[in-house]
């Protein structure tokens, strides 16, 4: 018998609107904006809310630039350099943001859409703007 030792993967899921998540598969909404933002790894999986429910795809972030709504949105709306752009309207910014003094945009560099989406298992709560989840197992495999 051998032992095979499965690695642990920090992972972050990123809830998001089904209509946003499609912008940004399409490559239209390249920046993704957050009141509270997520760690940039290199990348994050996109869980779409209801009613998909699932982990549809995987995004990677290029940067994420953080300060006071009108200083990033006046940055992400006029960056060209990515292409696409900020995938909804000043006034859907203005909703979302609300009286926060400080906004996060993460610039998506690549998506990539699963050939189905994907449940969470069983008992894993989804996230609510985004999680830190584990995968895999420290405990030794026996073939």
């Amino acid at each position: 018998m051998t032992t095979r030792q499965q690695s642990r993967q920090h992972v972050v899921i990123l809830a998001i609107h089904p209509r946003h998540a499609a912008a940004i598969y399409d490559g239209t909404k390249r920046w993704e904006f957050r009141k509270v933002p997520p760690p940039v790894p290199g990348f994050v999986l996109l869980y779409e809310t209801a009613p998909v429910s699932a982990v549809t795809g995987k995004v990677y972030l290029a940067a994420k630039i953080q300060g006071e709504p009108e200083c990033v949105w006046g940055f992400a709306k006029t960056q060209k350099t990515i292409g696409g752009g900020p995938g909804i309207t000043a006034r859907e910014f203005q909703a979302y943001v609300g009286k926060a003094h400080s906004v996060a945009a993460c610039a998506t560099f690549y998506a990539q859409r699963f050939d189905a989406p994907v449940p969470l298992p069983p008992g894993v709560p989804h996230p609510q703007n985004f999680g830190r989840y584990v995968i895999g197992n420290d405990a030794p495999d026996n073939d």
